[in-house]
């Protein structure tokens, strides 16, 4: 293999890593010569250190905010761009939450002849989101289960299953988890609110499981989790720099003792 490609949103590209790092214990910017906040990000985060690990180039595609749409977009869009290196490519999924807005659309859009929307000006964006997610909002919170259950079934499992089902199709390596197993933003909960694997666990026959991490376990590594306590005191909801390292060690197992790579 040569290439490592990682998908996900802000948890895949090392947000938060710049502040940990960066600065000290009071939130003060250090003074760094040769301070970089994005160099540090990739430098940290967990995919770049996996890389280095499995002697791969890392190919990181995650975006902040990103959702699962755009990450099954990302990962089919590079596919069908680089077909002459899947063979020596590892895929580690990262999904990210249900309920984010799916996709956001930049410049003109044309029909079969005509302009049907445009950007008024530069960098104008125009936000989709499914007709099936509209329904969430602070109305119909109370009924919040039903409606959650709907979208995970309608949208998020669409591009989950379709993705890894291709993978798994194509003989390709891969490894995916969750991000995002809480509802929402988990910083603003002191404790779970409806578990996404509640969910997931009623289509897991649709999944490849041996490709598959079903469980809360990446939220172990995170800052607000108390099972790890992190090493920095920013607060910041994302994997701290010491998390990371542990994290990249914990999905090297993983694709080890899952017979996804052999032993390096």
């Amino acid at each position: 293999m040569k290439y490592l490609v990682v998908l996900g949103c802000s948890h895949a590209v090392g947000t938060g890593l710049d502040i940990a790092i960066g600065h000290d214990s009071e939130g003060r910017k250090k003074s760094h010569k040769d301070y970089d906040g994005n160099e540090i990000r990739i430098e940290n985060r967990w995919s770049k250190l996996l890389s280095d690990k499995l002697n791969l180039e890392e190919i990181n595609l995650g975006r902040d905010g990103g959702s699962n749409w755009q990450i099954y977009i990302n990962v089919m869009s590079w596919i069908l761009n680089n077909q002459e290196k899947l063979n020596e490519t590892l895929f580690v999924i990262s999904w990210t939450y249900a309920d984010r807005n799916y996709l956001a659309l930049e410049g003109d859009f044309y029909g079969a002849h005509d302009k049907l929307i445009y950007s008024c000006r530069a960098n104008n964006t125009v936000t989709f989101i499914p007709k099936d997610l509209t329904k969430f909002n602070n109305e119909n919170f109370p009924k919040w289960d039903d409606i959650w259950n709907e979208g995970i079934i309608k949208n998020s499992l669409l591009y989950m299953t379709g993705l890894t089902s291709f993978l798994s199709n194509q003989n390709l390596k891969y490894l995916h988890f969750h991000s995002d197993f809480l509802l929402g933003n988990f910083v603003f909960y002191k404790e779970p609110v409806n578990k996404l694997s509640e969910y997931i666990a009623k289509y897991i026959d649709l999944f490849d499981t041996k490709n598959y991490i079903i469980d809360e376990i990446y939220m172990h590594y995170c800052r607000e989790d108390i099972i790890t306590p992190p090493k920095y005191s920013i607060k910041e909801g994302h994997i701290g720099p010491e998390g990371q390292k542990s994290w990249a060690e914990f999905l090297y197992k993983e694709l080890q003792d899952r017979k996804i790579i052999g032993d390096i």
